[in-house]
């Protein structure tokens, strides 16, 4: 992929998929991107407190979180997500 991450999140019906929890305890599982908006973070505050996310309040996995706006959006600010987590991934380990 262009950032260097891959996708591990089956491809789903709709424009929205759901993802399973299961998949938070894929051992590839490395870093969650989410939009940053209210329903976001207080679903991850929720999940880390629950035995599928306890790994990602540790140290083997982690969430990121970005600009709401061009993350949930496709088409033109496909553009602008791509540079958010480019510069997400430079940021953080």
């Amino acid at each position: 992929s262009l950032a260097g991450l891959s996708n591990l999140a089956p491809a789903g019906p709709g424009r929205y998929p759901r993802v399973d929890w299961e998949l938070l305890l894929l051992p590839a599982l490395e870093v969650v991107v989410s939009p940053d908006d209210r329903d976001s973070r207080a679903l991850f505050a929720r999940l880390i407190t629950a035995p599928a996310g306890l790994r990602l309040a540790g140290d083997e996995g982690r969430v990121v979180f970005l600009p709401a706006n061009p993350v949930s959006r496709p088409g033109p600010r496909l553009a602008e997500a791509l540079e958010a987590l480019l510069t997400a991934r430079e940021r953080e380990p």
